[in-house]
């Protein structure tokens, strides 16, 4: 099932996939056909893609931020958790995303990498925060759901029951730059079981998650782009209703850059929420 909402002075059409069972484990977003070269024949050709679990949750007032009230961004940064390769790109993530917001006077940021980016601080932190990037290691745990995690400092894992625990007052745009942050449960096809969701779940309206491994060398070009299509489009201090035009956007940088062909490059970001 799918809805159609477009917002005024946005490039096109955002489309909301809320597919059930076996087909919430398939990138609709990237559906076409691929024996054809020219532009036309594919989704991302007509429309920006979004998932949501159930329609009921897109019918959900969306909540404007007070006028003149600062947007709160958190960045978390992880390179080297215990017992993990290095993700060498994520200090040139967050300077690049860092570059993009300054600018912004309605925004303040907090950010917390290597080693002071323990569970204790980043919780404390996120309750304070509107909007979250993490760029570190994720885990999906197909045996134990509840325990995917984002890595972070030593040993210590921001894991999906904690995620759904939280209570976030400020929530509004949780960016996952990590692997299988939406990956799923395939014993689970229509339960809504990765780090994504429980974002979602813990009050992010607008959720950008990736449905496998991405590569170190694009997550910060993509980040970089995403939020100056925000930036650009609507100002920090209201709502990011616009984020799905804004990966939307990102993803075709990064496509064009690395061809269509490169389906593990860019099919794996997704945007969920509205």
């Amino acid at each position: 099932m799918t809805i159609y909402q477009t917002y005024d002075n946005e490039p096109q059409t955002t489309i909301y996939w809320c597919p059930t069972g076996e087909l919430t484990f398939l990138p609709i977003h990237a559906a076409g056909d691929y024996t054809k070269t020219e532009k036309g024949h594919k989704v991302y050709d007509f429309v920006a893609s979004s998932y949501t679990p159930n329609i009921s949750s897109l019918l959900q007032p969306v909540l404007q931020r007070v006028s003149g009230l600062a947007t709160q961004l958190l960045t978390v940064a992880v390179a080297d958790p215990n017992g993990q390769a290095i993700i060498r790109g994520t200090n040139d993530e967050i300077l690049r995303i860092s570059r993009e917001v300054m600018a912004d006077p309605n925004c303040e940021i907090t950010s917390l990498s290597g080693q002071s980016a323990t569970l204790n601080s980043v919780t404390a932190a996120m309750r304070k925060a509107s909007w979250i990037h993490f760029a570190c290691h994720g885990v999906q745990s197909a045996e134990h759901p509840l325990e995917s995690a984002l890595l972070l400092s030593g040993s210590d894992r921001l894991c999906l029951s904690d995620i759904i625990s939280l209570d976030l007052p400020a929530a509004e745009l949780a960016f996952l730059s990590a692997c299988q942050t939406a990956t799923g449960i395939g014993s689970l096809p229509s339960e809504w079981m990765h780090l994504g969701a429980g974002m979602n779940i813990a009050g992010f309206r607008s959720v950008i998650a990736t449905l496998w491994s991405i590569a170190d060398s694009h997550a910060p070009e993509v980040a970089a782009v995403a939020y100056q299509e925000l930036l650009k489009h609507r100002t920090m201090d209201q709502n990011t209703v616009n984020s799905a035009q804004a990966l939307h956007k990102a993803v075709e940088v990064l496509r064009k850059k690395v061809g269509y062909e490169d389906f593990l490059a860019w099919v794996p970001y997704i945007h969920t929420g509205i």
